[in-house]
């Protein structure tokens, strides 16, 4: 819908319908994962679909700086974005759902099949028997004094990464980027390449230190750097700062300095040549008192002329 927007409220409906969506998935995907992989391999499977945002972070970038000199780069832009989820759509019509969801359901036939298709070399019947004690575990959990820290604490890590406004900093970081003094669109856009790299390469960071440091170690490290990122983007708008700025400010200045240090260079090695630029006065004086004698010129051959008339007559 996006893509054949005749106006800007059809626009705004599609993309609306576009959050929506986006949010589910976002909630979906993970709980999805989660569910129908092994206690084993559940960590690294999870790690892969935050691996896959970051990457897709990063093709859309890619995709913004390749259609931007199209005609209708827009609509291409869109259509780029359209491509991976047609692919999700299509490939999750034939995936069964998850075993926990089929015994919360009391399907447990439908279970059986799915956790033998998805490992078939673990026993059905135990991991059955371990989903129905975690269900019947989490129907038990009451709050209490002991969960309302955790409560808190997972649901303040949570608003504190969207709080912070990376969103709208991935989304507008072109505009940011043309805010602080680059030219053109196309500059604009290949600059957000480099967030979006920096974001992807830094998953692989996490995963590779997550459980040598710990995960409390990385979290303070990121809120860290949250932090400053933050107060140095704030800062460049609060004082308008820009690179052309940044590049006029340094770059004029280094050339002034330049120019000053090659003149007492100069100065040191020519002493006369100072002093002759020292003097003007006298070489005004003499270049003035040229016209002088060339007027007094004429004059003497008007006298010359006229005595020779009066001889004559």
């Amino acid at each position: 819908f996006c893509l054949i927007s005749g106006n800007i409220y059809q626009l705004i409906i599609s993309r609306t319908f576009i959050g929506s969506a986006i949010g589910i998935v976002s909630f979906a995907g993970p709980l999805y994962l989660s569910e129908i992989s092994t206690k084993e391999k559940r960590g690294g499977i999870v790690s892969c679909y935050q691996i896959a945002l970051t990457f897709g972070i990063l093709f859309s970038y890619l995709v913004n700086y390749f259609c931007a000199n199209l005609e209708t780069s827009w609509r291409a832009m869109l259509f780029c974005g359209a491509v991976p989820a047609l692919i999700l759509f299509f490939g999750m019509i034939k995936q069964k759902d998850t075993p926990r969801w089929y015994v919360l359901k009391n399907r447990i036939d439908e279970a059986k099949a799915t956790l033998q298709k998805l490992n078939s070399n673990c026993d059905i019947e135990l991991e059955i028997e371990n989903i129905k004690n975690t269900i019947s575990q989490n129907e038990k959990i009451k709050l209490n004094k002991k969960l309302i820290m955790p409560f808190v604490i997972g649901i303040g890590i949570m608003f504190v990464q969207i709080a912070t406004g990376i969103n709208a900093i991935i989304y507008y970081a072109p505009t940011i980027f043309k805010n602080l003094g680059f030219a053109s669109n196309q500059d604009a856009l290949f600059i957000t390449i480099f967030i979006g790299l920096i974001n992807f390469l830094m998953t692989f960071v996490a995963l590779a230190f997550v459980d040598k440091l710990g995960r409390k170690p990385l979290l303070f490290v990121g809120l860290f750097g949250m932090l400053l990122s933050l107060l140095v983007l704030s800062s460049v708008f609060v004082l308008d700062f820009s690179f052309e700025k940044l590049y006029t400010f340094g770059v004029g200045n280094l050339k002034n300095a330049v120019v000053a240090s090659k003149s007492v260079e100069e100065n040191a090695e020519n002493p006369e040549t100072n002093t002759a630029t020292e003097n003007p006065a006298d070489t005004n004086t003499n270049v003035e008192a040229q016209p002088v004698t060339n007027e007094s010129t004429p004059n003497e051959t008007q006298v010359t002329e006229n005595t020779a008339n009066t001889t004559a007559e």
